[in-house]
């Protein structure tokens, strides 16, 4: 077997395979008796049929495909073997038809075909030191600690009916609601809902509804016209964007909430206290801010890096980071929506719609991992064996090894790792200002300025605060 490599291009590479007559002939015998010893053939015992009606039976052109699929497999194995210099990041491809090459293919003559394959481009960073980072710095939110309090007291509160009077803010609706499209006046039944309780707070549903119940009493049927919320609606755009809403008012209710003490500490965390539990969650505020403000940091300075690079992606690259985010994208949608909503949208069309959106970012990603990589070889950044060890030891007496392979967890903290130890050496060599928002925007020409990177907020929990 003969392989010869040409660069197409910074991102591509042609292997022209040749392939000796005596080979092919050695597998195509070999298909073949391993076809005689196993195909069954009507009237024969297996393996006792003739050599020509077991070839009749089986097909030319299937045997033929069988050889051909072994001798690709070989080569490839072959390439890799012997071109370990070559950091392959895509599938092989066939640069003519399989069914055009196999109309040429002749056991026992030599055959030719080439291979096509992504790999990884060179590149030059122009600067990856002594940047001029702007970036916001995020103040603490102490108001979260009263929020989040609020909230648990709204969970583990008592619905208290309520009589005689008309629906206020602050209380519990419980109604049903039929949708219809205004423009034709038919029922959407997929989005009606019986009995669904709804706290009557600004902004907790569709607006109009909420307004529409304030000041209604039991039994009343009310009809409001109000936007499709994006939850409901459909990527496809079949369902209209403005709809009318038929509710019907069955129960209203309070929330008589529990007090603020010791108590109601103890039962929603395991502080002692309401003064410590406070304290806790003002920390944590704190905190947050902390790695709000370290994010911003790494997005400016991975902007300055990408900035610096002139490289020509193979598509292959951006795919799979492409294919990372959308899974990630859905897993975070199906924890914000009702399974049924999320079914209903989990279509080819949402799927290629993310697809597009995604990409920017993927292109982005996959430079700052090239941009990383470079760095650490440059600079002679390593990780040390004990510092990977030290990691190992915290996890692995938590994962289950049946799920999980740990070669596969020590693989990505190593590259986690390597990603912190380069990113501290970049900021000791880097200036950052800090500015406010507004300055940040107002600055267009600064190339540090960051590219928005959605973060994934997780839903409220019913687990305890810890």
């Amino acid at each position: 077997m003969k392989i010869t490599l040409e660069k197409l291009s910074a991102s591509k590479v042609k292997l022209e395979v040749a392939i000796e007559g005596t080979k092919s002939q050695a597998i195509y015998d070999r298909t073949v008796q391993k076809l005689v010893r196993n195909v069954q053939v009507p009237g024969f015992r297996k393996g006792k049929a003739p050599r020509e009606l077991v070839l009749r039976q089986t097909g030319i052109d299937n045997i033929k495909a069988s050889v051909f699929e072994e001798l690709m497999e070989e080569s490839v194995k072959q390439i890799l073997q012997t071109h370990t210099d070559l950091q392959i990041v895509g599938q092989f491809q066939l640069e003519k038809q399989a069914s055009e090459l196999l109309q040429d293919f002749q056991a026992g003559q030599e055959f030719s075909f080439a291979l096509l394959v992504d790999i990884s481009p060179d590149f030059e960073l122009a600067k990856y030191t002594g940047f001029n980072l702007q970036v916001v710095k995020v103040e603490p939110d102490l108001d979260s600690t009263d929020r989040t309090l609020h909230e648990y007291r709204v969970r583990k509160s008592t619905l208290v009916p309520i009589e005689a009077r008309p629906a206020q803010l602050g209380d519990v609706a419980i109604f049903d609601m039929q949708v219809y499209n205004p423009d034709n006046d038919t029922e959407i039944a997929e989005l009606n809902e019986k009995d669904l309780q709804i706290d009557l707070e600004p902004n907790s549903f569709v607006p109009e509804i909420i307004n529409a119940l304030v000041g209604a009493s039991v039994g009343d049927t009310l009809e409001v016209t109000g936007k499709l919320p994006e939850m409901m609606a459909k990527p496809d755009g079949t369902l209209p964007e403005t709809v009318r809403y038929v509710v019907t008012l069955h129960d209203l209710k309070t929330r008589e909430l529990p007090p603020l003490d010791d108590e109601f500490a103890q039962a929603i965390s395991e502080k002692q206290t309401m003064v410590e539990l406070r304290q806790f969650l003002d920390q944590r505020a704190i905190q947050e801010a902390q790695r709000q403000t370290e994010r911003n940091i790494h997005r400016a300075l991975y902007d300055a890096l990408t900035a610096q690079i002139t490289v020509d992606l193979p598509q292959s690259m951006i795919q799979k980071e492409q294919d990372y985010l959308i899974q990630q994208q859905l897993q975070y949608l199906q924890t914000q929506v009702d399974e049924k909503i999320f079914k209903q949208l989990l279509n080819r069309e949402m799927i290629q719609q993310i697809r597009q959106m995604s990409e920017p970012e993927a292109i982005a990603r996959v430079k700052r991992s090239m941009a990383i990589a470079k760095i650490a070889e440059l600079e002679g950044i390593k990780v040390e064996p004990e510092e990977l060890d030290q990691q190992m030891e915290q996890i692995l007496p938590n994962i289950d090894r049946k799920q999980v392979d740990p070669a596969d967890i020590a693989a990505n903290i190593k590259s986690q790792l390597l990603v912190e130890k380069v990113l501290a050496w970049l900021l000791e060599r880097s200036n950052i200002e800090y500015v406010t928002e507004d300055q940040l925007n107002s600055d267009t020409d600064s190339p540090s300025q960051p590219t928005p990177i959605p973060e994934a907020e997780l839903p409220a929990s019913e687990d305890p605060i810890s």
